[in-house]
């Protein structure tokens, strides 16, 4: 007995190996796909280098929201300065590869509870699919919040499906609800959903004092994380511009002219994010399985998956980063659809098994190799690795007519001239579109700030905001053209 224990207790440990490697594998070759990577020297994304921007002023002293408009929660920005901290050159890359790698992880977790080793990383893959075109070079509030849905996900569905809970299970799911919240608070509805059905089940069992149980470990969680970030923000005069950026701000970004307009908007943007084979399928099979089965967490299931992106759908933009939230919730319907009709990939003796494996194959593979291909290309230093021309001449535009201490205005939302030239702002909304087209008290604090705080240098392209009356500030306060990209679309200023 003992020598069948040890070669059992040997071939779990060469198995947890193999799949530690294996996953680690797969995150470390989807995070070639992040604009920051190892051996990458490319642009940042607009909303990343906006992150980046704030992350390097907050190692220099300075707060989010206070010296800085941005409407994104703060957890973005502390992930970014994490990374900054770390390393300026792959800090940020380490930081995205460790949150790809819990992802997929616990991804390939949720499938555990349904499937054997094999088939849950062909649904990993699968699920994945739509990741390659959501992504968009990552660094976003979504993909940093993936790792916090798909840790709840599993704990609802392993408490309905098993009934495993615990305190630290509890403390985890309010934990990541915070995070989550201080990252993109449309992005809640897997525990908006998945609580009420607790508190149903609970009821329907009769189990009424569980219910303040898990609340309060629930709760416990939820301020593990987010009163230090409050109390940072308050004892540094934050907390107030805080709301007012993220929530006041942000209803305004997502408020339309009549309720007609709100409905097309956002009912586009459903069908948009709706209309995926991968997510289809998967909503099809979990349909088709929860008519077969009829159980309760499926039916939630269900409620969750379709709540999720009508959430996703409320600003009424289509920005492909949106839909990456959906990618936790298509595990569980494929697990769910393979355990019921047991395909297996070792021996596939059924229609079905080749049909998954068929299915795999071709939604799945090409993606993966054009990544592999894409990175070899970069690794060689291929046009695709090298960061954009008309970046780096505008900046040294900049750095040649300006110190690190002096502060610029770039008009526009061009937030990566900030980060390549080491400069700042002189003014906190260091992008003016779109706060400054939606609220006009913000655009006249604007104007206000630039004229006390004159910039060193103006980055002003064709068709910005404020372009007219940008153009009417320099020749007021007497700046020289010093500079024009190639395209000529953007002109440098400096005083």
């Amino acid at each position: 007995m003992d020598i069948k224990l040890k070669i059992s207790q040997k071939k779990e440990f060469m198995f947890k190996t193999f799949t530690f490697l294996s996953l680690a594998a797969l995150a470390f070759l989807f995070s070639l796909q992040c604009s920051s990577h190892i051996w990458k020297n490319n642009a940042a994304s607009t909303d990343s280098a906006v992150f980046q921007y704030i992350a390097r002023m907050i190692l220099d002293g300075k707060m989010p929201y206070r010296d800085v408009f941005d409407h994104k929660g703060p957890l973005i920005y502390l992930f970014n300065t994490a990374g900054l901290f770390i390393s300026k050159q792959i800090g940020l890359w380490i930081v995205e590869l460790i949150t790809l790698f819990i992802s997929f992880a616990i991804m390939y977790k949720i499938s555990r509870l349904k499937c054997g080793r094999l088939v849950s990383f062909g649904i990993l893959l699968l699920s994945c699919a739509p990741l390659f075109q959501y992504f968009q070079e990552g660094n976003l509030t979504e993909e940093f919040a993936l790792p916090f849905i798909s840790a709840s996900i599993y704990i609802f569905a392993d408490y309905f499906l098993n009934e495993r809970i615990s305190k630290l299970r509890l403390l985890c799911c309010g934990f990541s609800f915070g995070a989550v919240c201080m990252l993109r608070v449309n992005m809640i509805p897997v525990w908006l959903v998945m609580c009420i059905g607790v508190l149903i089940s609970s009821i329907r069992k009769r189990q009424i004092k569980n219910i303040f149980g898990f609340l309060a470990f629930f709760v416990t969680g939820f301020l593990l994380i987010t009163l230090p970030i409050l109390i940072w923000l308050a004892v540094h005069d934050s907390l107030e511009l805080f709301f007012d950026n993220y929530i006041v701000f942000n209803k305004q970004y997502s408020s339309f002219d009549s309720p007609l307009a709100a409905l097309a908007f956002r009912g586009s943007v459903f069908l948009n994010f709706l209309n995926e084979t991968v997510t289809i399928l998967a909503l099809a099979l979990l349909i088709f399985h929860t008519i077969k089965i009829k159980s309760f967490f499926d039916i939630l299931y269900i409620v969750y998956f379709l709540v999720n992106i009508v959430f996703l759908s409320l600003s009424g933009l289509s920005f492909p980063h949106y839909g990456m939230i959906i990618i936790p919730s298509l595990v569980y319907p494929f697990a769910s659809f393979c355990s019921r009709y047991k395909i297996k990939m070792k021996s596939p003796k059924t229609g079905l098994s080749f049909v998954f494996i068929y299915v795999i194959l071709t939604l799945t593979v090409p993606d993966w190799l054009t990544t592999a291909s894409t990175a070899l290309k970069d690794l060689g230093g291929q046009e695709s690795a090298q960061m954009d021309e008309n970046v780096l001449q505008v900046a040294k535009f900049v750095t040649d007519h300006s110190s690190p201490e002096d502060e610029i205005l770039v008009c526009g939302n061009w937030n990566i001239i900030y980060n390549v030239s080491e400069r700042f702002a002189c003014t906190k909304y260091a992008y003016q579109s779109p706060p400054l087209s939606i609220d006009e008290k913000r655009a006249e604090e604007y104007y206000e700030e630039i004229s006390q705080n004159l910039p060193k240098v103006i980055v002003l392209s064709d068709g910005c905001f404020g372009y007219k009356e940008i153009r009417a500030f320099i020749k007021k306060n007497h700046y020289t053209k010093v500079g024009k990209n190639k395209p000529g679309n953007t002109t440098v200023y400096a005083r």
